[in-house]
């Protein structure tokens, strides 16, 4: 029996069905041909299907070559060709049901159109399971999720393309790569949140298990199935891939915080861990010598020789590169002996020559690292401060080594944490009570020791002294209190204007960067001008701030009347003269304060003097008053005095006083006691 001849005559009938079907489905699909396109397609698939059939039973392998052919270069989806390849077979058999043919011959035909069916099902699923390659990104690789990810997908594309199934994944999920490093330090810091781990290895659990029902599928050559599993699969895979790729970047873009935030989360990583801090001695003078960029270069490889030391460790060392030092290392569930043993290799493995920009350089490093089992509740600046402490330890020692692993260094670092929290809670404790004073340091006219104005200063009030806050300056901006300390300074000041009013009308405050930041602080800044609005307030800044905060001089300038500015340690090497120049220029800069560095060695080295009256020529020029700091002795007033500085402090003319001493003083002697 030749089937085409019976079914030669609705053949036609049947693919006007199957036209009409795709061209309404067109649409929906969004298909990226025209009309003529599909028409021709069609076509195409109607001639394929007739000359099939015209060899029935058999299935030549020109015929199987042409399937693939034409259904691996089509754009019409699988979706639409299976439903209509369906609704062949469907009008084909019904017809020759109708026709009375027998059962045992419709069954066969069935059978024949369904192996066609499956033809076209394995073309597209050899087609699409390329599609998979686009995740697999060479510069993710080296994370490990994603590189056991991508070695899952690589080997179910071989698998398909080759139709050899000999490499195609089929672990149970807990048997994987992924699951084993899903437990790994990386892999915890990158999903940190138990919600999102847990979403991860969901997803991961989905695609392996549906892997498995493809190779199934494909071991019986139910390429219908399989293609059906794949596009579920598929959807799960590249959600993973996405997923992956961003926590990585989003991890990695900024690896020390991270880093730190893994390590508060005690509850990611319950077994015992060390803190490992890395440093490359002498890195200044490196940049100096061969610049960032270089330098950079040069960092780069001593983190891959790092990263390929650790490599096969990963499930105890997580290595990240950091920006507060070099690198930092994570150690899970090791002992003493293991961090000694790794420490040492580290050193090894580092310590020798690079070349450098067409020379040698001999890098050194200095090691340090913690059992952070008592520390974990420490914010990641307190960590960082306790490691550079430790750094600072290590320097010193022959190998440049310090680890916190035993009782008595342990003891040690414990006492040194309790001195610390100690002045911390003292600053704390004098700041929330206000106990702060205010004193003022005169600022006189050289020639005639006239008071011109005075520097306020706070101290903080213990028993009956007063300290300077200075001393406590980095706890200050440690515990995020400079700006509530500027914001006392004020108030005391306010207090003091009318004692005040019999010394100077002249005020110049010290205020942060921090405060001039704050909106808060900004009111109550303008409450303090308004309340001052009979002085002239001159707020100090370092020559660097000034470089750096000129935004926010710019606002105070815009913002408020009696205020100037001042240059504070003026000839430190860090300024803009042109910004000093338009500041001048502004009006805004009123004075310069120079360096007390300089001051002090006017009357011993030639170049200080000379140095000097250049500055002092300068602030002329620009009509800017110039102020010497750390007049100390007589020696150094009688220099300065000749060099044409305007104004000068120090202890020659006064030490700091509250504003009553200060006036009691005036009122027995034009000099100071």
């Amino acid at each position: 029996m030749e089937l085409l001849k019976k079914v030669e005559d609705t053949i036609p009938e049947i693919f006007e069905q199957i036209k009409e079907n795709i061209l309404s489905e067109a649409s929906i699909f969004k298909l990226p041909l025209s009309e003529e396109d599909l028409e021709r397609t069609i076509k195409n698939q109607e001639s394929l299907i007739t000359d099939l059939l015209k060899g029935y039973p058999e299935f030549p392998k020109k015929i199987i070559e042409r399937i693939e052919n034409f259904y691996g270069k089509t754009d019409i989806p699988y979706i639409v060709l299976e439903a209509n390849i369906n609704l062949f077979k469907v009008k084909t058999l019904e017809y020759l049901n109708q026709e009375g043919l027998d059962n045992e011959s419709i069954h066969s035909i069935k059978k024949f159109l369904d192996k066609f069916h499956n033809y076209v099902a394995k073309t597209f699923l050899k087609k699409e399971v390329s599609n998979l390659s686009s995740v697999q990104e060479l510069s993710m690789e080296k994370y490990l999720l994603y590189k056991a990810h991508v070695e899952f997908i690589r080997s179910i594309i071989s698998s398909i393309q080759t139709e050899n199934l000999s490499s195609f994944p089929i672990e149970s999920h807990k048997e994987t790569k992924f699951y084993k490093y899903l437990h790994y330090p990386e892999s915890l810091m990158v999903c940190m949140n138990s919600n999102l781990c847990s979403y991860i290895m969901d997803l991961y659990i989905s695609s392996n298990r549906l892997s498995l029902s493809l190779y199934s599928a494909l071991s019986s050559e139910d390429y219908i199935e399989a293609y059906r599993i794949f596009q579920i699969m598929s959807d799960d895979i590249m959600k993973l891939s996405k997923l992956l790729a961003e926590l990585y970047f989003i991890t990695f873009t900024d690896a020390e915080t991270m880093f730190f935030k893994l390590i508060e989360k005690s509850e990611l990583i319950k077994k015992r861990k060390y803190v490992f801090l890395i440093d490359i001695k002498n890195m200044k003078n490196l940049n100096r010598l061969y610049t960032t960029k270089r330098v950079n270069e040069l960092l780069n490889i001593i983190h891959q020789e790092l990263l390929n030391l650790i490599f096969s460790k990963k499930d105890k060392f997580l290595l990240i590169r950091g920006i507060t030092a070099n690198f930092y290392m994570l150690a899970v569930d090791v002992s003493p002996e293991e961090v000694s043993k790794i420490t040492y290799e580290i050193k090894k493995k580092i310590e020798k020559s690079y070349k450098l920009n067409g020379s040698y350089v001999d890098i050194n490093v200095t090691i340090t690292a913690l059992d952070i089992g008592e520390y974990l509740d420490l914010p990641k600046e307190d960590m960082l401060k306790m490691l550079l402490h430790l750094k600072e330890i290590a320097k010193k020692k022959n190998d440049g080594i310090y680890l916190v692993t035993d009782d008595e260094e342990k003891k040690t670092l414990r006492n040194w944490m309790e001195e610390k929290y100690k002045k911390v809670e003292f600053v704390r404790t004098k700041i929330d009570k206000e106990e702060i004073e205010v004193v003022f340091q005169p600022i006189c006219d050289l020639q005639t020791q006239e008071i011109k104005a005075v520097e306020t200063l706070a101290r903080i009030k213990e028993n009956n002294k007063l300290i300077p806050a200075g001393v406590f300056i980095d706890i200050l901006y440690e515990l995020n209190l400079i700006t509530r300390l500027d914001e006392i300074v004020l108030r005391k000041i306010t207090e003091k204007k009318d004692i005040l009013k019999k010394v100077s009308k002249s005020i110049f405050i010290n205020l942060s960067t921090e405060s001039l930041m704050d909106k808060i602080f900004i009111e109550k800044l303008r409450d303090f001008v308004s309340k001052m609005r009979e002085f002239n307030v001159v707020i100090e800044l370092t020559e660097q701030r000034l470089l750096t905060d000129y935004k926010y001089i710019h606002l105070i300038e815009k913002e408020f009347e009696h205020f100037s500015i001042a240059i504070d340690d003026f000839g430190t090497g860090y300024s803009s003269l042109k910004l000093v120049s338009d500041f001048a220029q502004k009006g805004v800069l009123k004075v310069l304060k120079i360096d007390g560095s300089l001051i002090k060695e006017v009357d011993t080295k030639k170049y200080a003097k000379r140095v000097l009256k250049v500055i002092a020529s300068m602030s002329k020029s620009l009509e800017i008053t110039s102020v010497a700091e750390f007049v100390e002795n007589e020696n150094i007033y009688e220099e300065i005095k000749h060099l044409e500085i305007d104004l000068g402090q120090g202890y020659y003319f006064s030490e700091p006083k509250r504003a009553e001493e200060i006036v009691e003083v005036l009122e027995k002697s034009s000099l100071f006691s």
